[in-house]
């Protein structure tokens, strides 16, 4: 049987969640407040790990990070892509680029029949209405596109290291890492 403390050790549900099968409640005058009968901590039979609790509650709370960083990287890459097709000095011809699995993969078949017909054409249907894309403009979206998608990893990598290292412990970091934008 080993002690345990009732601050560190937190409450009876954290303990059998660790393996305890057999807790025992060790009740006493408290040092700190001198109340009396108070839960100073438990007697543990030895099927418990509690040495590796922290190391345990350490290695969730970085899993919870790399998950939390790894949706942030998915809902940025499949939340689309702004790109202007336009000619340089040639009005603004913004296309709103559908980047979840589906989008990219139509994308890459249009810019595979561009780079076959120098002369090929699409019309490229968002909200707003319908535009007509030639063949360097689609070429040009989808390295855009493919551009951003490698910058979303590349940027979660990066993040994952600092995870790993303990120099992002919390979402917020995760949320102000250098993550590319939605826009080319």
């Amino acid at each position: 049987m080993m002690r345990v403390d009732a601050k560190t050790y937190g409450d009876v549900a954290t303990l059998q969640a660790l393996g305890a099968v057999s807790l025992f409640e060790v009740r006493g005058k408290d040092p700190n407040t001198g109340a009396t009968d108070a839960l100073l901590g438990y007697d543990v039979l030895p099927d418990i790990d509690l040495m590796g609790y922290a190391a345990k509650a350490a290695a969730l709370a970085q899993a919870a990070l790399v998950a939390y960083a790894e949706g942030k990287q998915a809902g940025l890459m499949e939340g689309g892509f702004a790109y202007n097709v336009a000619a340089a000095g040639q009005p603004a011809e913004v296309v709103q680029a559908d980047t979840d699995l589906s989008g990219r993969l139509n994308l890459a078949g249009l810019v595979s029949l561009a780079q076959l017909n120098a002369n090929f054409t699409s019309i490229w249907v968002q909200a707003g209405g319908g535009l007509t894309l030639t063949a360097p403009e689609i070429i040009a979206l989808g390295q855009a596109v493919g551009s951003f998608v490698v910058q979303t990893y590349q940027a979660l990598a990066t993040v994952l290291a600092g995870i790993a290292s303990g120099s992002i412990a919390s979402a917020a970091q995760i949320d102000a890492a250098a993550w590319p934008a939605a826009k080319g």
